[in-house]
This record gives structure tokens, sequence and C-alpha cells, in this order.
């Protein structure tokens, strides 16, 4: 992650389909780092499941501008 805060990309996609709650540790990495916490955020689900409602509000109410 050093690499990535000292290079950060345009914009980060990340999947939820498998390990939702990885995902939602990355995007709170990103969110901490000064330097890495303006990169926009999208995450998606490529197996097509909607997710726990509960579970979507929550990283809602986390992460508020990702989409």
């Amino acid at each position: 992650m050093k690499e990535f805060r000292e290079d950060p990309a345009d914009a980060v996609v990340i999947d939820l389909g498998r390990l939702p709650s990885h995902g939602r540790e990355v995007g709170d990495f990103l969110r901490g780092s000064k330097s890495t916490r303006l990169i926009p955020l999208l995450f998606v689900c490529t197996e097509g499941v909607e997710g726990d409602p509960e579970k979507v509000a929550r990283v809602k109410e986390t992460l508020p501008d990702a989409r």
C-alpha cells in the first residue's frame, strides 16, 4: 500500500462480489490516508448480488461519496 500512496490511481473500482468486508476495508484505508482520500471509489458486485440492505447502508454511512 505504500507504493499506492506514493503514486495513487485516478479512481478505484472495488468488487464486493466475493468478500464485501475486504472491499469495505480497502475503502476505509483509502479514505483514511491523506494522499488517497480524494480518489473516487466505485463499488460493484460482479456476481449479480444486490447485497444485504443493512450492510449496504453501513458502507454508505462510512463512505458516503462512494458509488
